[in-house]
């Protein structure tokens, strides 16, 4: 559940109440959690209009579906049921629209930390043990504006620092065009990992 509130004509006010559940099973047994967080962000646009400043923030949402009273057959099997977490997110961005055709942005994610996760192939490497940030470019351009179509070209990328004990970062990057025609849309996207 989102809304979104004008605080003034270049100010605006956005808030998230966010749920999530988790369901854990064996045979026909299961062992769940629900748990709520919220998210609420802020949208600045400068006098020029040409800048737009934008952050936010979302919790961190646990989930734990041992502390549920907990099935027979998962007796047999100690440990697991096991603790998930949807780690808290923290964005800053600035967006920059020099004219009709032309948006370009760049912003900063950090991604919070979740402590003691592993991955379920190998709960030996730890996952998130501490918080990242990974820096964010993007751009669109409108190549074509007739009516009743317009044609755009957009690409980006962004460097995902990786949350995985031992594995390097990885720098992500996407191209693609879009067609709109009346009320259609036809597109295509390549993207790309290094």
């Amino acid at each position: 559940i989102s809304g979104a509130y004008r605080i003034h004509s270049r100010l605006s006010l956005g808030l998230q109440l966010r749920s999530a559940r988790l369901v854990q099973s064996i045979s026909e047994e299961s062992a769940s959690d629900f748990a709520m967080g919220y998210g609420f962000g802020l949208l600045y646009r400068f006098p020029e209009q040409r800048l737009l400043l934008g952050a936010s923030h979302f919790s961190k949402i646990n989930l734990d579906a041992s502390s549920s009273n907990l099935p027979g057959s998962f007796a047999l099997l100690p440990g697991y049921t096991q603790q998930a977490i949807i780690p808290s997110r923290n964005s800053f961005g600035l967006g920059y629209i020099p004219n009709r055709l032309l948006r370009a942005d760049f912003s900063l994610k950090q991604i919070g930390s979740t402590p003691h996760s592993a991955l379920l192939s190998d709960q030996n490497r730890e996952v998130g043990n501490k918080s990242t940030l990974q820096p964010h470019f993007g751009f669109a351009y409108v190549f074509a504006d007739f009516i009743p179509i317009q044609g755009i070209l957009f690409g980006g990328f962004y460097l995902e620092n990786s949350r995985i004990q031992e594995l390097p970062s990885r720098l992500h990057t996407t191209v693609g065009a879009e067609a709109k025609w009346s009320f259609m849309n036809f597109g295509i996207g390549l993207k790309e990992i290094c």
